[in-house]
């Protein structure tokens, strides 16, 4: 029931973008991460209203793309972010040609669908980037420890995050495709939760070794 109550909240675009800065975290800790000297075309998968993404379509050199299942999301960022290209479109068969971006941005989206729903669009991203291209991957993880001073167990967060399978960082990695390298990752806190970031490479066409590209 509440999170029920949670969701109808957050279809507001205002109350999202208040949840995301002030509770879910604006991602400052990553921003360094959003973009790479190499990366022109960004794709940003399960934008949202693309609020935490401002930096991005404010770079004049930048061509990003917002993709969000949500029309109302979607909606309010071409109402108000005139820099973006935004669609309405689903992360599971992205609206999108094969090897289009040089990156591709996922904060705080795969917590929200399950193991075989994750593997489904991370192939889907392998499919748009370009060889070479970068895939950064943010998400909430089941530890909070700076919270243990309010006596709030873990389980309750986890049970108020709208997202039902936050995973440990070892769940992740195990869900990796082999037609991406794991460039780095790390932690990282983001609002009141701890978060880990990935950053990974997809391989030169061809390089996957079990042929699943």
């Amino acid at each position: 029931m509440l999170r029920k109550f949670l969701n109808q909240l957050l279809e507001n675009p205002a109350l999202f973008n208040l949840m995301r800065t002030h509770i879910s975290g604006d991602f400052t800790p990553i921003r360094h991460e959003l973009v790479s000297p190499q990366a022109r075309r960004i794709l940003d998968i399960a934008c949202g209203t693309a609020f935490y993404s401002r930096d991005l379509y404010a770079d004049q050199n930048i061509f990003y793309c917002g993709v969000d299942s949500s029309p109302v999301y979607v909606s309010y960022a071409v109402k108000n972010f005139s820099g973006g290209h935004f669609i309405i479109g689903d992360a599971f068969s992205l609206p999108i040609a094969s090897g289009s971006f040089e990156r591709a941005l996922s904060l705080g989206f795969l917590h929200h669908i399950d193991d075989r729903q994750v593997s489904h669009v991370l192939r889907e991203i392998h499919r748009v980037l370009k060889p070479g291209g970068t895939l950064l991957l943010a998400e909430p993880i089941l530890f909070f420890r700076f919270l243990l001073f309010l006596l709030i167990p873990r389980r309750v967060l986890v049970r108020l995050d709208r997202g039902q399978h936050v995973r440990c960082p070892s769940a992740y990695n195990s869900l990796f495709p082999s037609g991406f390298t794991l460039l780095r990752d790390y932690p990282f806190r983001n609002g009141p939760h701890d978060w880990w970031a990935f950053v990974l490479r997809k391989k030169a066409e061809g390089a996957s070794p079990d042929g699943a590209y």
